[in-house]
């Protein structure tokens, strides 16, 4: 099985996703706003891409997913070229794939056994997620 979400959106990095805080004598962590506001975002956006909760795909046993991240940029001459500077990839698609978890769309994000991440300069932005099975069956 293999599904592709378009999700017109401006990619977002979270490098920090939990912050700690000192209250009462105790060390508390708790999810930073922008990154609590990114993956409701991506969750809604999955989920509509998909055509709602019930027509999610949900994956059994190991899964290549690629993610492609499109930042949108006036300069004509930068579609298409890659995009050299922060946020990192890394810290771009680790927030995605624990909201595709969130949504069962496989049962844990270590079932991504390839992963292939990229970041471009393009007229609109856009992630596009394409994630198949990897082991004959599938979902």
């Amino acid at each position: 099985m293999k599904v592709f979400f378009e999700l017109e959106e401006n990619p977002k990095g979270t490098a920090q996703m939990k912050g700690t805080s000192f209250q009462g004598g105790r060390i508390h962590h708790y999810e930073k706003k922008e990154v609590k506001f990114t993956r409701n975002m991506y969750h809604l956006k999955i989920v509509s891409a998909a055509g709602g909760l019930a027509k999610l795909p949900h994956f059994v046993g190991a899964v290549s997913c690629s993610v492609t991240f499109y930042y949108s940029i006036k300069q004509r001459k930068k579609w298409g070229l890659p995009k050299t500077s922060k946020p990192d990839c890394d810290n771009m698609v680790k927030l995605l794939l624990d909201v595709m978890t969130d949504i069962h769309i496989w049962d844990d994000d270590s079932q991504v056994a390839h992963l292939e991440v990229s970041k471009f300069y393009a007229e609109k932005p856009a992630i596009l997620i394409v994630a198949e099975s990897m082991e004959g069956g599938g979902t």
